[in-house]
């Protein structure tokens, strides 16, 4: 089998449907004019009202130094993630739930709160979740869509050996890429299967196909690398390995920068405190803060969240609100 430098082998165009078919440009039309207001939307508001460049050529650099994938004749920018904060805003991300099993009901959808644990911890700002069934062309929009709108996108699910594991095929197919298959992963999928003494099928090899000019991230501590696409990270669905993958990752997207979140607890009722909270948020505009009642609980009634990037805002803001409801109404509190 030819093998491209990196060890991975071409297996055709990305542009495929769950037949493996082209995807020609009347059959693609209706995810350009998706694909152009989702693009168009996120990409306004994040940069200020700048629209997106005239359509362009695949490999071509934008303005801003991302390269311009055309599919379909039209442009896409990518952003390169960021280094240094702008205007005391943090990183961001955004999660691509990918599952018809998700979106009828038949398994529930478990790993955006591992995600959002992990990405709170390292200061990054989970701001948006989407939930898309397996169709390529879905995928692949809303993967344009958040990629551009974020500095860093996770996608979960589809990522396997049967035929509606397209991710790897929709994600080669947004950023006009091919699907080729890595040397490195066949290798793992081999050895596993020999040492167990069953045999390799072309379903198990599927395992090993990944996006053209993907990296492979790996540790010591988890054999099974991550694909990831610029700043897209290609995660699977199955919740225990979404977990391994997340530990895999979490030297890669740490900084010096983290969150610190407190809580109160408490015995008021969400209207009573309703205009306290108002003001608060106010009064302490670089704290989130956030109300959660309980329903039913013999402990507390109302739980309220403080967020931020300085301890000092965070305490100042929780202490505020202690005082302000009195000692007869707190509970308890947790991280101050």
């Amino acid at each position: 089998m030819q093998q491209d430098e990196g060890g991975r082998a071409p297996l055709g165009p990305a542009q495929r449907t769950h037949q493996g078919e082209s995807i020609g440009r009347s059959e693609g039309d209706a995810f350009e004019r998706r694909g152009r207001l989702f693009v168009a939307r996120f990409v306004r508001r994040r940069l200020g009202g700048r629209a997106l460049g005239a359509p362009a050529g695949a490999g071509e650099r934008d303005q801003d130094g991302g390269h311009c994938c055309d599919p379909h004749g039209w442009t896409i920018h990518q952003r390169t993630p960021r280094t240094e904060y702008d205007g005391g805003v943090g990183r961001t991300a955004a999660a691509l739930v990918i599952g018809n099993e998700i979106l009828t009901g038949k398994v529930e959808e478990a790993n955006v709160p591992r995600l959002a644990r992990l990405l709170f911890g390292l200061g990054i700002e989970l701001q948006r979740v989407v939930v898309c069934p397996d169709v390529i062309e879905t995928i692949a929009a809303d993967v344009n869509a958040l990629r551009s709108a974020h500095d860093f996108l996770f996608t979960s699910g589809g990522v396997g050996p049967t035929h509606d594991d397209v991710t790897v095929d929709a994600i080669a197919h947004a950023f006009g890429r091919r699907v080729v298959r890595s040397a490195e992963v066949e290798k793992l999928i081999r050895e596993y299967h020999a040492q167990r003494g069953m045999p390799v099928t072309e379903a198990h090899l599927r395992l090993a196909n990944v996006i053209e000019g993907a990296r492979l991230v790996r540790n010591a501590t988890v054999a099974w690398p991550t694909i990831v696409m610029e700043n897209v990270y290609v995660l699977p669905g199955v919740p225990e390995i979404f977990e391994l993958k997340l530990a895999q990752l979490r030297d890669e997207l740490a900084t010096d920068e983290a969150f610190v979140g407190v809580a109160v607890y408490t015995r008021c009722d969400e209207g009573d405190i309703a205009a306290l909270l108002h003001d608060l948020a106010h009064a302490h505009p670089r704290v989130t803060i956030g109300s959660y009642l309980k329903w039913r609980s013999e402990d507390y009634r109302v739980k309220i969240t403080f967020d931020g990037r300085e301890a000092a805002d965070v305490h100042a803001a929780a202490h505020a609100f202690i005082e302000a409801i009195g000692a007869a109404m707190l509970v308890r509190r947790e991280g101050f």
